[in-house]
């Protein structure tokens, strides 16, 4: 049964919602921290979790297979592999935090700096 399996859809088709997400993780990775929409955001948080606890868990073959297939750019699965492995090695959760900006001039849309803890 998919109890609780609900996640936002971002009014987009399923296809152009996982490649926005896949874009935001390789550029949250590139970059270290982005400011998006508080929607997106929170859509990109458990995506982001779960690739950093592949990168911890995996060997680091399997890992960058992995990675290579879930990120557009192979610096970011590089970046992964040499910058936030040993960065991550004795945390266990929380690899991501979430603080809130002012909202966007333009539509007064809620906007969420992402960026990875250090």
């Amino acid at each position: 049964m998919r109890h609780s399996r609900k996640r936002n859809k971002l009014s987009r088709p399923t296809k152009v919602r996982n490649a926005l997400v896949r874009n935001m993780a390789t550029s949250l990775v590139l970059h270290d921290k982005i400011t998006t929409t508080a929607a997106k955001a929170k859509v990109l948080k458990p995506v982001i979790e779960k690739l950093v606890m592949i990168v911890k868990k995996d060997d680091n073959v399997t890992a960058i297979r992995k990675l290579n297939a879930y990120f557009y750019d192979q610096e970011a699965t590089k970046r992964m592999i040499e910058i936030f492995k040993p960065r991550f090695e004795k945390r266990s959760s929380g690899f991501v935090s979430m603080k809130k900006r002012l909202p966007r001039p333009s539509d007064a849309a809620p906007q969420i700096e992402i960026g990875f803890v250090s």
